[in-house]
């Protein structure tokens, strides 16, 4: 049933696009619109919920100390 539901209006909105072209493509301009500011809104949301990064750890302790390279020649 939701498939001849979607398939019909399928049609409709191709029958729309053949006599309304410019409605259509104002349509479809403001629908990509409104999903860019969403994802803008949402982008900001997820930012400032996001914790904070720690300098702290591991890799503060690792970069602190350089380990050395030895190179080993072997003499032919």
């Amino acid at each position: 049933m939701l498939y001849a539901l979607l398939g019909a209006l399928y049609i409709v909105a191709r029958f729309l696009t053949f006599e309304k072209a410019a409605l259509i493509g104002v349509l479809l301009t403001l629908i990509v619109g409104a999903s860019l500011v969403a994802v803008g809104f949402m982008r900001v949301f997820l930012a400032f919920s996001m914790k904070r990064a720690t300098v702290g750890g591991n890799l503060s302790r690792a970069s602190a100390q350089p380990q050395r390279v030895t190179k080993s020649r072997k003499h032919i």
